[in-house]
């Protein structure tokens, strides 16, 4: 995987896009001999356009003629010609199609990717299928055909009920007893020759770690060179990062975190699986194990009722170049079946911008993000996120001064509704990239030692891994979110953790669905989703899933809002006709986004209840405007006993003069 960029992440190039098109590639008759080796074109020359083939499709017409093609587009492979004449004529058309990417290097980054034009928002910059599946190297038994787990009875529940069958080779792997896990064994027949080669295991102990899994993605691997040696050649031209690995293992495993033994994975494979006369050894064990652990993408499986409850392990070829930004430009997805991924580009990408994905949560603050990148991808981020002690002024980490001055500043601002992402009176640390810094207060000055701020995130931390049991307790969380705000940042994570849930748990229960949520938990709510959207649009902007549910969130509570105002008189219809369109633009977003999730999703299931919602608004809208115009045109009352006429009834209503905050203030008597 590629590393993250020393100074900014997203930096502009200075070469210029080329005019002509990329060159001619013979239609090859298998996929993989196309090109011998990707890693050949891993670097960029300077006035060069690198367009190497991700996927192949032999059967293609030439678009300008549609004869039989004899020859591809170099750059997207998608394309086929009868003649290099037809392939310059039709340049002008395909250009904007082909492939936006090309392969670059550094001797910091390693092999990157660059955008060689402008890519807009939302495109499809990147699709290939997976060089390689496992199951995580840490896992209890599962399935290695569908690679549900298998639980103890004693723990299964709903979807969860699976029984353990055993593959019907005879290998001793355990797999489910459903009929397509019997018969689509492809993923699963690497091991299981291998395994039957030295007469099959026998897998018990279900619902706890297994150390015999450790062994799967390198079996894999192996059976990939005697079968696909292209494929294979690809995925050992990936970083493995061994030297790396050891030392992090060893911390990890000194520190009393779980961890497989690398000793006995290389023991399995050239031992245990006999590999050793295929000139197996343990320097390739070790970087095989690197490269899985490093380019890794866990493929979110979910179950019937759309949890994510399996686990699963890609290894993809260019995705893998992709490097991490805890700002990123682009994410991915998944199609359910194929495992194939899919890279999109989040926000609008300039030519020469590096493509970025992010490897962790981004509601984690800065330490735990780094932590997490070197133990298990072994580099240090030096995005301009993580070198920003106030983290792009979101204040993910910060904590509150406890001096007088700054606390009486905090809760002035706070009365006056000033925004949750200032400074005043912040701790931040002096330098963010240094574990080890002192902490500084942005208003007064004051200077804390690195203890300081280390135990209260540790004290905090204790307490909100006792607070888990609470979770989903609406009051409960609010009263977590009230103690903890008087010590910390508004944004802090532990907070955006909680405000995240209380955001979608607001008007989603059976006992408070959102038609009778009180209004005072309407307006909760739309608060929340506004403070989080102001924190993602910093942090992850553009097209996120994350981003996509809060705001799946706060087009509900605006429509539900304005519907009570508008049945109370505080709004005109034409105001409730404009805040329904506001809610229609937000929803199409959010259909859109969502609907890059696996289809069993949770997420893919609300973007399902969003496209019906968007049809409900479209409904709604039109007969608001069908009453405005139905009413009576002018009706004229007889005069006062003043003599004065009064005032026509027009289809025009009356402009309301009542304020948010004061149909805000009014709510307090619901």
């Amino acid at each position: 995987m590629g590393k993250s960029k020393g100074k900014k992440t997203q930096q502009s190039s200075n070469k210029t896009q080329t005019t002509q098109p990329p060159p001619e590639s013979s239609v090859p008759s298998t996929a993989v001999s196309v090109e011998k080796d990707l890693s050949n074109l891993a670097v960029s020359k300077t006035n060069e356009q690198v367009r190497p083939v991700v996927d192949n499709n032999p059967s293609l017409l030439c678009p300008v003629c549609t004869a039989l093609a004899v020859s591809k587009c170099g750059g997207c492979n998608k394309v086929g010609y009868c003649s290099r004449d037809h392939q310059k004529q039709h340049w002008k058309i395909h250009k904007n199609e082909c492939t936006s990417w090309k392969i670059s290097q550094s001797p910091e980054l390693g092999r990157y990717l660059i955008a060689t034009r402008d890519i807009k928002a939302g495109s499809i910059i990147l699709q290939e299928k997976p060089l390689l599946l496992t199951p995580p190297r840490i896992t209890a038994p599962v399935c290695l055909g569908c690679y549900n787990e298998f639980l103890p009875p004693e723990d299964q529940s709903g979807d969860q009920e699976i029984k353990p069958g055993s593959c019907p080779d005879g290998c001793g792997w355990p797999m489910c007893n459903t009929e397509s896990c019997k018969s689509d064994r492809v993923d699963h027949g690497a091991e299981c020759k291998l395994t039957l080669a030295r007469g099959g295991v026998n897998v018990r102990n279900f619902g706890q770690d297994h150390p015999m899994y450790q062994s799967i993605g390198i079996l894999r691997a192996l059976h990939l060179k005697e079968t696909s040696p292209e494929l294979y050649k690809q995925l050992l031209s990936l970083q493995s990062h061994s030297t790396e690995q050891d030392k992090a293992l060893k911390a990890q495993q000194q520190e009393g975190v779980p961890q497989p033994d690398l000793a006995m994975t290389v023991n399995l494979i050239c031992k245990f699986f006999n590999q050793e006369k295929n000139n197996v050894n343990e320097d390739l064990v070790k970087q095989l194990v690197g490269i899985v652990e490093t380019n890794g993408h866990e493929i979110p499986l979910p179950g019937n009722y759309g949890q994510i409850n399996r686990r699963l392990v890609g290894i993809y070829n260019v995705s893998s170049l992709l490097e991490h930004n805890c700002r990123p430009n682009c994410v991915k997805s998944w199609g359910s079946k194929s495992k194939e991924i899919v890279i999109r580009s989040s926000i609008a990408i300039k030519k020469g911008d590096h493509l970025s994905i992010s490897y962790v949560d981004p509601l984690w603050g800065t330490n735990d993000r780094q932590n997490f990148l070197q133990m298990t991808k072994f580099f240090t981020c030096k995005c301009e996120r993580c070198q920003d002690p106030t983290e792009l002024g979101c204040h993910i980490s910060s904590i509150r001064c406890q001096q007088i001055q700054c606390s009486t500043k905090i809760e002035a601002e706070e009365r006056a509704g000033v925004g949750q992402s200032s400074s005043t009176g912040m701790i931040v640390p002096e330098d963010a990239l240094n574990p080890e810094s002192k902490w500084k207060c942005l208003s007064c000055g004051e200077v804390y030692p690195v203890k300081y701020a280390s135990s209260i995130a540790e004290k905090i931390g204790r307490e909100a891994e006792e607070f888990q049991e609470k979770r989903g307790d609406a009051d409960a969380e609010e009263d977590f979110l009230r103690k903890y705000s008087k010590v910390l940042a508004k944004n802090h994570f532990y907070l955006l953790e909680i405000k995240v849930e209380l955001a979608q748990l607001y008007g989603r229960t059976a006992g408070e669905p959102l038609p009778m949520l009180p209004p005072q938990k309407l307006l909760r709510k739309k608060v929340l989703c506004e403070e989080l959207l102001k924190v993602f649009n910093i942090i992850v902007p553009g097209f996120n899933r994350l981003r996509a549910l809060i705001l799946y969130e706060y087009q509900a509570a605006i429509a539900t809002l304005s519907k009570l105002k508008h049945s109370i008189g505080d709004i005109s219809t034409k105001a409730h006709i404009d805040d329904l369109a506001r809610c229609k633009q937000l929803i199409t977003e959010v259909v859109q986004v969502l609907s890059w999730e696996p289809e069993l999703s949770v997420e893919y299931r609300r973007c399902e209840g969003a496209k019906r919602e968007l049809a409900d608004l479209d409904e709604t809208v039109e007969l608001l405007r069908e009453m405005q115009t139905s009413i009576a045109v002018s009706v004229h009352k007889p005069e006062t006993s003043d003599g004065q006429p009064n005032n026509f009834i027009t289809n025009q209503e009356p402009e309301t003069t009542v304020t948010t905050n004061e149909f805000e203030e009014d709510l307090e008597l619901f």
